[in-house]
């Protein structure tokens, strides 16, 4: 629930995982929104990755971040994404 009002009520519409980076910035991955929502670590919003059609990772069900704060998005297909921390695929 509480993923369900973070960053404000227009945010997500089915929350799936979530990944913290080394500057404790939280990623989400919302499955039914098809998009990954990078916030700073009181809510704000800073980023959103649109994960549709264009890149072919449509419906993320899971994120993770290695030690280079890069951001990897496990998609419903099978798919594996990789992602710098600006967003660029």
């Amino acid at each position: 629930t509480y993923l369900l009002k973070f960053g404000g009520d227009d945010v997500f519409s089915n929350s799936q995982d979530l990944a913290i980076d080394s500057a404790g910035n939280i990623w989400v991955a919302d499955r039914l929104g098809r998009k990954v929502v990078k916030f700073d670590g009181n809510g704000v919003r800073l980023l959103t990755i649109d994960t549709g059609f264009d890149i072919d990772l449509f419906r993320p069900i899971s994120v993770a971040v290695d030690s280079f704060d890069d951001l990897y998005v496990g998609a419903e297909c099978g798919r594996v994404g990789k992602f710098h921390s600006n967003g660029q695929y």
